[in-house]
């Protein structure tokens, strides 16, 4: 009876450690900042990146700037227990100097696809133990998926969209593949720029020249 209490204890202590480990979170990535929210930890957020704009309530909080521009020391000031990084959003060296602050950070590789969303939702949802909610949440997203792709099933047309990536009033780039543009198959969408991987500067002539149906910005 004593060791099994014993045992019972041991197990309460390793999951309170585990709680209070990511307890002071800062996401850099929009994706990794809404996956957080989508598991119920939005209030464990303490700074996000630039880009995360979503759910509201996070752009009230501080911000450690965008790739280059964050820096060891905006981090460490906050005092995390945990960061999510994007694979290759920052520095190695100013990781290496986080994690050298005995700060924990976790490296989450975004793929633009439904299997590299469902991997991204284990990852962060193992991390913060929430891994039931990371599986009802993938279920929810597989319903949306079906009820898209019943409706693109009925469609009459496939409109040709562009796809804008835009962080100013004059910095334009396409979205080719392997960016937020591979959504559009899923929703009855087509490029109306091909052959271009990543991003590219975008200028007015070839804007007028693709003759979208529709421009996305992000």
């Amino acid at each position: 009876m004593v060791k099994a209490l014993s045992t019972l204890f041991l197990i309460c202590i390793l999951i309170s450690v585990q709680a209070q480990s990511s307890d002071r979170i800062i996401t850099a990535g929009s994706a990794l900042t809404e996956t957080v929210c989508a598991l119920g930890y939005c209030d464990k957020i303490i700074a996000s990146d630039r880009t995360s704009l979503y759910p509201i309530e996070i752009q009230s909080l501080p911000s450690i700037g965008y790739r280059s521009s964050i820096s060891s020391e905006g981090i460490i000031s906050l005092k995390p227990s945990l960061v999510f990084a994007e694979k290759d959003y920052v520095e190695e060296a100013v990781l290496a100097q986080v994690r050298s602050a005995g700060i924990k950070i976790i490296i989450i590789e975004r793929a633009y696809s439904f299997e590299g969303t469902k991997n991204l939702i284990r990852e962060i949802a193992t991390a913060i133990n929430r891994k039931e909610e990371g599986e009802k949440l993938i279920k929810k997203i597989e319903g949306q998926l079906t009820e898209a792709t019943a409706l693109v099933k009925k469609a009459k047309s496939t409109p040709k969209v562009l796809c804008v990536y835009n962080r100013g009033t004059t910095s334009f780039d396409v979205a080719g593949t392997k960016t937020f543009s591979d959504i559009l198959p899923y929703v009855g969408g087509e490029r109306a720029i091909n052959g271009v991987n990543g991003y590219k500067p975008l200028n007015t002539e070839s804007m007028i020249a693709s003759n979208p149906d529709y421009i996305l910005f992000f």
